[in-house]
This record gives C-alpha cells, sequence and structure tokens, in this order.
C-alpha cells in the first residue's frame, strides 16, 4: 500500500538548503536564499501501513507503524500521532495510543507500536488507522497523514476427533497406550507401550488371537478410518486415540449488531437492537443503517425506544443513497402516550440525518449531560413536506442541559423543525447554557418558502442564559418563520445574554418575501441583559412581515437589552414587509435601541396607525429627514409619524443629536416604533 505524507519546506538557513541546491546554481543559492532552495526544499515525514493477522488469544501482536523522515534533519523534530477507528473497534480490535514521536538529529525512522486484540466475534478483516498532526518544526506544514492497518482474522485452527478402542486379553497384565494419527484412509496399529513394558510391532499377515481391529468414524464427516491394534503379549489393554482433520467449511457472516438492515421494531438487525448493544459497548459506538427498500425507510416503534445514557451516535447519512436529505423515519405514532422520540441523558451523543415524527412528546429531549449534537435533522416533517407528521410536543426541547449544538454551518448541517404540536426548540432550565442554534429552517417547509409553522413558539428559551440563536456567517442563519405565535421569545429574569444575530424573523429563506408569525417576531418578555442584533458585520437580523409586534419588550424586568443592526419591517434586500408593529417597549426600561454607524436598526413599513398623545413627556425623536422644528413628538398624528407613545412620564431618548446618530425610524401609514406604559422610561434609541 502507498503512504501519506506530511510535507514541509526548508528554513533558507537549513544546512541542507545548500546540500539539496543543484551543482551550478549561482551562487545566491549557497547563502541558502528562499527562492533558491524553494524548487527543491522539501523534506516530508511518511508513514506506511501494515497488515497484521491476528494472534488466537490470549496472545497479542501489535501493529508497527514505520514512520520515516526523508532526510536527516539538523535538528530535533516531533510529530503528535493517535488512533482512530476504522471497521475495527479500539478496546475490541486494538488497544487505542496516542503520543508524541521524536526523531532526534540526524534519525529518519521511528516506529508506533499498537497492539492488536484477539476478537473472537470479529468474522471479517477490518482496518483502524493512526493519524500524524501537529509536526513540530519552524517549517513543516500543519497537515495531516495517516496509515492504515488492516487486520487479518487468524487461520482456523482443525478440530482434534478423538476415539478410544479397548483389547482385552485373557490374563491380567499391564496396560500400554498407543497413539495413532490418522493421515489416511486406511491404518496399520502399531503400539507403542509405556516405558518398562515389552512390546514389538507385529507383522499384518499374523493375527494372534487376542488382536483386535477396531473402526473408528470421525464425527465431523471425514472418511472412516480403520486400523490393527495389537497389544504386547505383556498388556491387557490398549487405547488408540485417532485425530483427524475437519471437512473445510466456511463460518456463516455473522451481522454487525450495530448495522439496522431493517425496519423491525425489535429483534437483530433492528434500530431498537442496535441502541441496546451500543449503550453495552465500551468508547462511542457508531449505528449505522443499511436497510434495503425505497425511500423513506420507515421505522415504526411499538414503545419508546431505549434512553441513550451515554454517549453513542446515531448516522442516519449512511444509509446507501443519502445525499443530504434524511432517508431514514422513526416514526412514534403508535409508541404510546407521552413518548418521546430519542431520550439522551449521557451526553457527548450525535444524531443526524434521520426524520422523528409523530411521537406523543417531543421529537428529541436532551436532558442532564450536554455537549450534544443534533443536525441534518426532519423533526415533525419529512423532506417532502409532509404536514401531518409533527410530534405532539416540541421538536427538540432541551431541559438543564448545557453546550449543545442544533444544527450548524457544515453542509447539509441545518434541521427542519417544523409541524410539532408545541415549540419548535425549547431550551428551558437554569443548566440550559451555552447551547447553539445555527442553520436551520424551524417553522416552514424544507425548502424554506411556505409556513408549516409550529403550534406556539418557533424557538422559546425559557429561564436559560448565555445560548446562542444564528451567528454571523450566512451558513448560521436560522429561518424562525411561519410558526403559529412568536418566532423567538425569551422569557423570565434568569433568561440573560442570550444572542440572537444574523436570523430571518418572518420571511422565507430569501430574507425577501413573507412568511409571517403568527403574532410577535422578537418577545423578551420580563428578559435582562440580552443582544438582539448587534453592530457586526452578519450580526442584524431581518424582522419582518410578523402578524403583531416585529420586537417587543415586555415588563419592568427586561432592562439592559441592546438591540442593533437590524431591519425591522424591511426584507433583506429592502423590500417593505411591515410588522404591524415595529418595536414596541412595554413598560420596560433602560435598554438600548440603535446606535452609531452599523448599530443603528431600520424600523420601517408597520401597517398600524401611530397614536402620539400631545403630552408625550421628554421623548426626543430625531429623523434625518425633517428640519429641527420637527423633531419633537407631540406634533404626531395618526399615520404621521413612526411613534407610538402610550403613556406620560417618559424620559427615553430616541435617536441622537448628530447625523451618525439621527434616527431612522420611518412610517408609512404606520408606526414603526412603540414605547408603552408609565414605566417605560430610561430606555435609549439612537441611529434607527
Amino acid at each position: 500500500m502507498s503512504s501519506s505524507r506530511l510535507r514541509r519546506w526548508l528554513s533558507p538557513k537549513s544546512p541542507l538548503c545548500a546540500e539539496r541546491t543543484p551543482s551550478g546554481a549561482r551562487r545566491a543559492a549557497l547563502r541558502c536564499d528562499w527562492e533558491a532552495c524553494e524548487p527543491r526544499a522539501l523534506l516530508s515525514l511518511a508513514i506506511s501501513n501494515v497488515t497484521v493477522e491476528e494472534s488466537p488469544a490470549p496472545q497479542v501482536a501489535t501493529a508497527d507503524f514505520t514512520v520515516t523522515l526523508d532526510a536527516p534533519n539538523s535538528g530535533t523534530v516531533t510529530v503528535d500521532y493517535s488512533t482512530r477507528d476504522g471497521t475495527a473497534k479500539a478496546n475490541l480490535d486494538y488497544s487505542p495510543v496516542q503520543g508524541t514521536l521524536t526523531f532526534a538529529p540526524g534519525t529518519t525512522s521511528e516506529t508506533i507500536q499498537v497492539p492488536v486484540i484477539s476478537n473472537p466475534a470479529s468474522t471479517t478483516d477490518s482496518t483502524f488507522y493512526v493519524s500524524l498532526s501537529n509536526p513540530v518544526d519552524d517549517t513543516i506544514s500543519p497537515s495531516a497523514a495517516e496509515g492504515a492497518a488492516v487486520l487479518l482474522l487468524p487461520p482456523a485452527t482443525p478440530a482434534a476427533n478423538t476415539t478410544t478402542a479397548t483389547s482385552s486379553n485373557s490374563a491380567p497384565q499391564t496396560p500400554v497406550t498407543g497413539v495413532s494419527t490418522n493421515t489416511a484412509a486406511s491404518l496399520a496399529g502399531t503400539t507403542t507401550a509405556v516405558p518398562g513394558v515389552a512390546s514389538a510391532p507385529r507383522p499384518p499377515s499374523s493375527t494372534p488371537a487376542n488382536v483386535q481391529t477396531p473402526t473408528t468414524t470421525n464425527p465431523l464427516g471425514s472418511p472412516s478410518v480403520a486400523g490393527t491394534v495389537t497389544p504386547p503379549s505383556s498388556a491387557t489393554a490398549v487405547s488408540l486415540i485417532t485425530s483427524a482433520v475437519p471437512a473445510a467449511s466456511t463460518p456463516a457472516p455473522k451481522a454487525d449488531p450495530l448495522v439496522v438492515t431493517n425496519t423491525n421494531d425489535t429483534g437483530p438487525g433492528s434500530l431498537r437492537n442496535a441502541i441496546e448493544t451500543a449503550l453495552a459497548e465500551p468508547g462511542k459506538p457508531v449505528i449505522t443503517f443499511n436497510v434495503n427498500g425505497t425511500a423513506p425507510i420507515v421505522i415504526k416503534t411499538q414503545s419508546p425506544l431505549p434512553a441513550i445514557t451515554r454517549p453513542l451516535t446515531i448516522d442516519g447519512t449512511t444509509q446507501p443513497g443519502y445525499h443530504g436529505t434524511p432517508l431514514v423515519t422513526i416514526d412514534g405514532a403508535q409508541a404510546g402516550a407521552g413518548a418521546n422520540g430519542l431520550v439522551i441523558s449521557g451526553g457527548n451523543s450525535t444524531v443526524e440525518g434521520l426524520a422523528i415524527v409523530q411521537f406523543a412528546g417531543s421529537g428529541v429531549l436532551l436532558q442532564t449531560a450536554g455537549g450534544n449534537t443534533i443536525s441534518g435533522d426532519d423533526l415533525g416533517t419529512d423532506r417532502a413536506g409532509d404536514p401531518g407528521l409533527g410530534n405532539g410536543a416540541d421538536g427538540i426541547r432541551i431541559d438543564g442541559s448545557p453546550g449543545n449544538k442544533v444544527g450548524g454551518t457544515e453542509a447539509n448541517a441545518g434541521d427542519v423543525i417544523a409541524g410539532n404540536g408545541l415549540v419548535g426548540i425549547r431550551i428551558v432550565g437554569a443548566s440550559s447554557t451555552g447551547n447553539v442554534i445555527q442553520g436551520s429552517l424551524i417553522g416552514t417547509t424544507p425548502d424554506g418558502s411556505e409556513p408549516l409553522g409550529n403550534r406556539t413558539d418557533g424557538v422559546f428559551i425559557d429561564g436559560a442564559s448565555g445560548n446562542t440563536v444564528g451567528g454571523t456567517v450566512p451558513a448560521a442563519r436560522n429561518v424562525i418563520s411561519g410558526n403559529g405565535s412568536v418566532g423567538l421569545q425569551i422569557d423570565g429574569n434568569a433568561a440573560s445574554a442570550n444572542q440572537m444575530v444574523g436570523n430571518d424573523v418572518g420571511t422565507d429563506v430569501s430574507g425577501t418575501k413573507p412568511v409571517g408569525n403568527g403574532r410577535d417576531g422578537v418577545f423578551l418578555d420580563g428578559a435582562p441583559g440580552n443582544s438582539i442584533g448587534g453592530s457586526a458585520a452578519g450580526a442584524g437580523n431581518v424582522i419582518a412581515a410578523n402578524a403583531q409586534v416585529g420586537l417587543q419588550l415586555f415588563g419592568p424586568s427586561a432592562r439592559n437589552n441592546v438591540i442593533q443592526g437590524n431591519r425591522i419591517g424591511q426584507g433583506a434586500g429592502g423590500e417593505p414587509l411591515g410588522n404591524a408593529v415595529g418595536l414596541y417597549v412595554n413598560h420596560a426600561r433602560g435598554n438600548t435601541v440603535g446606535g452609531p454607524g452599523t448599530a443603528a436598526n431600520t424600523i420601517t413599513g408597520s401597517t398600524r396607525a401611530n397614536v402620539i398623545p400631545a403630552a408625550a413627556g421628554r421623548t426626543q425623536v430625531k429623523h434625518p429627514a425633517t428640519t429641527p422644528s420637527h423633531h419633537a413628538t407631540t406634533h404626531g398624528t395618526s399615520g404621521s409619524g413612526g411613534l407610538h407613545i402610550g403613556s406620560l412620564d417618559l424620559s427615553s431618548l430616541l435617536g441622537g443629536s448628530t447625523s451618525s446618530t439621527a434616527g431612522k425610524s420611518a412610517g408609512t401609514v404606520s408606526q414603526a416604533l412603540s414605547l408603552l406604559g408609565r414605566l417605560g422610561n430610561q430606555n435609549q434609541g439612537q441611529g434607527n
């Protein structure tokens, strides 16, 4: 087999530079100029591939990987190494190793030894790998190299067949035991006497009266063996042991219990059996799929599946024919009252490439230990967008579990979470921190063009802090649209330091067409210290076309929130997609809306009339398109401005006094910005 390599450039100052310069090169090359050395200044580390025959237990073989440096180096070179599973599994087929290999100056070869374990359950040859990484030298590239070890099954051991024949003499004598090995179809008996007892071979033509001729039959199917046993005159009995080589046979291949091969609810090859087996195995086992049939492959569970109490992976992308959309569906319509699809409490588990539908409870429940990844899945529908497959409760419920990832920025990592009976994604409890939701469609059809709403909210963060919805790169954007109630709700005094960045709330996947949520786009209910948008590139959200308020801050505890860089009532390309009310500050105080430059929000296109009382307190509004005499809020009447202020004694500042912070709230026949309530003071709005 070929070897893979790690390449590096020699330093221009290396003495090897001059040695590798072609003869006749210009004088500058002898000074080891980088340009002169570059064409031939490549060294490489290579790791061999090996083939190992497993030893019968309890012996242990080793896989010896040779790592070579293609030329001596004047300094020390180190490189890290570690094993990884292929079809061979750590602690079952081999003992995992990791460490650092060191090449002393002038050394060009070192060896990595990996113990190979005899695994009697193996029925096929298998493979594992040793990866090189992090070579330490100031000119070595950090790219990876890897060697493969192919483990061959040990040869079959012939089974011994033993037959004992006894011959008796009339006179009592000393017993003698003889051993004969079956190497032919017939056997002329020869005996070997016990030391101290006389015996002699007898010709076949001479058959004394005390000779018996036993016939043995090989129970393994080889030909019968006939032989003549002649006991010595001094013996009363002789035992004959014959050994035969069994007929050649090929054992039936043993099914891998971690491969789902059928849609049965129980038994070998079922998903349930694979989970039960994986829970008993060491390491982090991987459940794969190889089910015959035409997609969708539907597994109908008749009872709740086993809870996943330790790390494992369920990988639906392994089903033949997978090309980015789930082919395997787990259907819980018959699983029983309250049944959840997958319950994961052991942490560090991965579920990818599956559709999980029609469970009475939640599609996926993450609790206790965290660090799980739910990616490329359909929760509550399938990729055909069937609207009748919703789970009865939440699509995904994260309950007291930290550091989980839903979706992702990688290709095909986003989830479709739609049509469920309650919330698309619910994050609840003080321990549910550090969770990330990215790249997913929450409340739309799988193509992101039409509503397929979860019955209540798209995302509901309930008393949880430090979670992130979206991200500043385009692949991290979630579409949270078409849900029956609120797109994103953050609720409770403990729900702080959450970030919502770069999402589309109320539009289709293009960000330009309306797929509004049934109530508000974003609703902060008594939640302090959260960020909606931001001044960084890509941080702003599109919050548009929602049936009630684009963004609402509600209650005295909803303070110290920062609302920046968002398009409220406007599509990603500037399309007019008004919410009924743009921004509604309802008895909330101490919040920051907008800011200079990219922190400014665009708040426009709302559809309800303004109501701005004459005695609106000390609120100031800055419109860049108006003259200073129009800055006061007392001039507005229905349909004339961008504000709705519903009580007195407000000391909010909306917009700044300079051109860089001047407000950009705008109304058509509408209100784009609403401040409501006697307690709605101490809010600041700049650059909107």
